[in-house]
Order: structure tokens, then C-alpha cells, then sequence
């Protein structure tokens, strides 16, 4: 309740595996947002899936695909992208299952170079398995940008396939 979509009408949607799968069977980018402050959170737990990755999809390899991500917002002010037509963004970390990306590496992506990161926080998992992930923001942040971890200020959940990809989540908790 309360999610705002962009381009969902390329995902099928279903309730199964306890949750809520997302399905394409082609090349597809979609969002589901839910804006609002999360005072007292530091840490996020996300219990998900990967059914199907997208096809050659590797961050090591610059093919930065995933058949889901869990992107977390950190504060209000927003910084430029770089490009004129991309919005600009607030802090945030986009955490991702990978296939075949090390876990616990950083990435950064070609847009919000400075004050984003995508991190791969699982990695090869099997069709169906369950993964349990326990993010730590505050440290993260802190340690990255040097700086006092503002305050969670929304999430989304995003779909960037360039193939056919299947994923679910069945549960997002935000933790002090």
C-alpha cells in the first residue's frame, strides 16, 4: 500500500514463494517506490530471491542487470545525476542478489557516481533459494562517505533485466 510505480506495466506480478514475485520476459526496467521518513533505522533485512537471472548480467563485467534490487534513500537533499536528463537523487545504496559479482563489493553506476552505491549482497544463490540480508546502513554510509548517515527517506524496489528474469521478495524490515 502506498508504492508508486514507473514502467511496472512490463513486469507480471504474482503472489507466491510467501510473497511477491516480479517476472519479465524481456528487456525491462520498472520501479515500485514508497517515499517516507524511517527515523530510527540503521540497518535493512530483506528476505528474497532470484528465480532467473537476466542473461550475462555482471557488475564485474559493466553489464549492471539485476533481476532485482532493493534501493535505500538516505536523506532529503538531492544531488544532480551528472546528466541532464536523469533526476537528481538523494544519497541512497542499491543493494542487489548477483549471480556472479563478489558479495560485499561497491559499485558505483554511471549516473549519481558520488553519492550512490550498488552493492552485491549475494552472490550465485540457487533457483527459488531464500536469501536473508542484513545490510548495515549507518556503518556503510559512515565508512563510505565519511560523514553522519541521514535519515532513511524512502525505498524502492527495482526490475533492471535486459532478458527474461524472475525474483520475489518476501519480506523488507527496517532495523535500529
Amino acid at each position: 500500500k502506498g508504492f508508486n510505480s514507473q514502467f511496472a506495466d512490463k513486469i507480471k506480478l504474482a503472489f507466491e514463494n510467501d510473497g511477491i514475485s516480479f517476472f519479465t520476459d524481456r528487456s525491462s526496467l520498472a520501479i515500485w517506490g514508497k517515499d517516507g521518513d524511517i527515523p530510527e533505522a540503521t540497518k535493512v533485512k530483506i528476505e528474497w530471491g532470484v528465480n532467473k537471472y537476466p542473461r550475462d548480467a555482471n557488475y564485474e563485467k559493466n553489464k549492471k542487470y539485476s533481476a532485482i534490487s532493493l534501493n535505500v534513500a538516505l536523506g532529503r537533499k538531492k544531488f544532480s545525476s551528472g546528466f541532464p536528463f536523469v533526476p537528481s537523487a538523494p544519497y541512497f545504496f542499491s543493494l542487489f542478489p548477483g549471480e556472479k559479482e563478489p558479495v560485499g563489493k561497491f559499485y558505483k553506476y554511471k549516473y549519481w557516481k558520488n553519492t550512490s552505491r550498488h552493492v552485491c549482497v549475494s552472490s550465485g544463490s540457487e533457483n527459488d533459494e531464500l536469501i536473508t540480508t542484513v545490510f548495515d546502513l549507518k556503518y556503510n554510509f559512515e565508512k563510505l562517505w565519511n560523514k553522519t548517515m541521514p535519515t532513511v527517506s524512502g525505498f524502492l524496489i527495482a526490475i533492471n533485466s535486459n532478458a527474461k528474469s524472475k525474483a520475489f521478495i518476501k519480506k523488507i524490515t527496517f532495523l535500529k
